[in-house]
């Protein structure tokens, strides 16, 4: 039998009319292997992963102010419960003895904690350390036998790899989602992004290859229930990325996140137009000392347009301080471009 990506691109370029019964044989025989490699993965993973229960309030329907729809270029009614945190528990993954790892987003709040595993028993657990660049904190179970940890992926992730995110439903039934790694070095470069369908459930859950080894765990990079559902880009934290602070971190300690990329802009909320609209510019910021102005729309950051101010902030989320990079505004009915080197947030912006 021919590999899968050889008897793939021989459809391709054959077309459905030329495809012999051989080449669709092989192609089914293929799929079918690839089919049963995600079913077994995922068998094997799942002793793994774990449902975390969180005692809090339920946040209810969120209703967006106009502003926070302009923010997130929503326009039109949306249903508040769309922006709601529902009940239930979410998903994590168990790292080492006596150790769970999840996104710091499942454990918002400061309530008491349980962890159960694929037979639903729950075992009491404690926090100990988070990696705040990472978006993961970790877990600790006093029966360190009682769970078992999952082996770890050894080759890199790099884009285009196969995935499956597991994480456990409500009722504690394994779910799995698949897709692939879609890009490197995100959020400050400490998070990638990948095609997995999340959810609120499996947010914390494990990410793992064919061979059902640990790659990465599944993150948000936001503590507030005000994302909505899935877009069909997830984050994720690699596990490679986490294991050299391990011990520390079973101990307590607290990694802070690097400083995020600024760019000194205020939004201009009356604006429904495509780009942003400069509602203000932040005195002694990147934007300020280019020269960009209020009432500028900025149509074009880093090469990718830009049509609402949410899409702005992730593309300035996913690059460093200090990176350089050009934006196209229009001003008067002309487009300038700024060679922008991004900084960081002021002192006493941080306090609004």
């Amino acid at each position: 039998m021919r590999p899968l990506t050889s008897v793939l691109l021989s459809l391709a370029l054959a077309g459905p009319a030329l495809a012999g019964p051989d080449l669709l044989e092989d192609t089914q025989a293929t799929l079918g292997a690839v089919d049963r490699a995600v079913v077994q993965a995922a068998s094997q993973a799942a002793s793994s992963v774990v449902s975390i229960h969180v005692k809090r309030n339920n946040y209810g329907p969120k209703d967006l102010s106009p502003g926070e729809k302009a923010m997130r270029g929503i326009r039109g009614y949306v249903p508040p419960g769309y922006f709601a945190r529902p009940d239930g528990p979410g998903s994590g993954v168990v790292i080492a003895p006596g150790l769970v790892a999840t996104s710091m987003w499942t454990l918002a709040g400061d309530g008491a904690v349980e962890v159960s595993g694929p037979d639903g028993k729950r075992y009491p657990a404690e926090r100990v350390g988070r990696h705040e660049g990472l978006r993961v904190i970790l877990l600790k179970v006093e029966d360190q036998g009682a769970l078992k940890p999952l082996k770890k992926a050894t080759s890199p992730a790099l884009p285009g790899r196969t995935l499956m995110l597991l994480g456990r439903s409500e009722q504690g039934n394994l779910t799995v989602t698949r897709g692939i790694v879609s890009g490197l070095k995100r959020e400050r470069a400490m998070a990638f992004t990948h095609s997995c369908r999340t959810s609120y459930g499996n947010v914390g859950g494990a990410l793992v290859d064919l061979e059902g080894n640990l790659v990465g765990i599944a993150v948000r990079h936001s503590e507030k229930a005000s994302q909505g559902q899935s877009s069909g880009v997830g984050f994720g934290a690699l596990v490679v990325d986490l294991l050299p602070n391990l011990d520390a971190l079973a101990r307590g300690k607290v990694f802070k996140a690097p400083p995020r990329a600024f760019l000194g802009i205020g939004l201009d909320q009356r604006y429904t137009g495509d780009g942003v609209r400069v509602g203000r510019i932040i005195e002694g910021t990147a934007a300020a000392k280019v020269g960009i102005k209020e009432g500028d729309v900025i149509t074009v950051f880093n090469s990718v347009k830009i049509e609402h101010f949410a899409q702005l902030v992730e593309e300035i989320l996913k690059l460093g301080v200090g990176a350089e990079i050009i934006v196209t505004v229009r001003r008067d009915g002309d487009e300038m471009d700024f060679t922008v080197k991004l900084g960081t947030r002021p002192e006493d912006e941080k306090k609004k």
